[in-house]
């Protein structure tokens, strides 16, 4: 059966609004468009169906040229699934498949009609990659948290992994109040000693958290000095790893090393007066040490800490000079 130029229709009578054509050059165009093919068209829209199990609108489409699938009801020009309609999953699934032997792929993009997609619950939106089997991206249901390699972001947008940037801009950023993470690095604590003019000053840093793990850590110790009006910054490089397999021992052997290339050995957590060691230090300037010097205090100097207290420092300045650290995680 050739229709060639003319329409097949699908109602009685003079009904012309629902048929089936061949449109395309020269003269047969359907909306102004040549379409050169095929055209299935209604009066209000139409629709492809199944009948298995019963009658199910699988496709949509409606006129205002709005396409629903799963979706009889489309409120956007491509709507898909239905909070409406049973069974009627909001998923896209995106394959490819290599022609040269590579990894297949599998993309699942969208969202799910229940909750415990891939691992975890309350998505509202995902992108998954089966292959890798790791939610890829995921917007949390509920609270609209983004998470960028993780199924539970705590925080408006949460990233487990490395963030790459020509520029970032933010309203503000207090330092004190950061609690969040980069690269699984922890929040970076900070100590000062400040309107020092005429004593011996010392604070203690508990640098536990940040130094007491396996990839050891960094402190930058900025200065002034109030009677010569100089400034310096030193940054230390703390290593006390050693073998990583036996790094919660009592006591730890490592090395601090200056931006200056200076290296400094030390034994931590054993206690006694015999490894009482500056961990860092400019002279007449600050000294980092694992033990509270009797200046500070009017007294004897301290033993070093105990076991307990391996990673708890005391930063020492001199009358006249004003310090503050930072000690980083890594």
């Amino acid at each position: 059966m050739h229709l060639n130029l003319h329409d097949l229709y699908l109602r009685e009578g003079a009904d012309r609004n629902h048929g089936l054509g061949w449109y395309g050059p020269p003269s047969k165009l359907f909306g102004g468009v040549n379409v050169d093919g095929p055209v299935l068209y209604g009066w209000s829209g139409g629709g492809l169906g199944a009948k298995s199990g019963g009658d199910k609108v699988v496709l949509k489409w409606d006129a205002a040229g709005r396409v629903g699938i799963g979706n009889p009801t489309p409120f956007r020009l491509l709507e898909v699934g239905s909070a409406g309609t049973a069974n009627s999953e909001g998923m896209i699934r995106l394959g490819s498949r290599s022609g040269t032997g590579g990894s297949n792929r599998t993309w699942d993009i969208g969202v799910p009609e229940t909750d415990d997609v891939v691992s975890g619950t309350g998505y509202s939106f995902i992108i998954d990659d089966i292959v890798s089997g790791g939610t890829d991206f995921m917007v949390k249901w509920g609270t609209g948290n983004v998470g960028i390699g993780t199924t539970e972001p705590t925080a408006k947008l949460d990233v487990n992994g490395s963030i790459k940037a020509t520029s970032l801009t933010a309203d503000s950023v207090t330092a004190t109040t950061f609690n969040g993470t980069f690269n699984g690095e922890k929040a970076p604590l900070t100590a000062s000693i400040a309107g020092n003019t005429g004593l011996w000053r010392d604070v203690a840093i508990d640098c536990t958290a940040l130094l007491g793990d396996a990839d050891g850590g960094k402190f930058r110790v900025f200065l002034r000095n109030h009677a010569s009006r100089e400034v310096r910054t030193v940054t230390y490089e703390f290593y006390a790893e050693n073998d990583s397999a036996h790094f919660a021992q009592a006591t730890r052997y490592g090395w601090s090393i200056n931006s200056y290339g200076a290296e400094r050995a030390f034994r931590l957590g054993s206690g006694t007066n015999n490894d009482r060691y500056d961990i860092a230090a400019e002279w007449n300037w600050f000294w980092l040490r694992n033990y509270r010097t009797g200046a500070a205090v009017g007294g004897v100097d301290g033993p070093a800490e105990n076991a307990a207290n391996r990673y708890r420092f005391w930063l020492v300045v001199p009358p006249n000079i004003t310090a503050t650290i930072i000690v980083y995680d890594r």
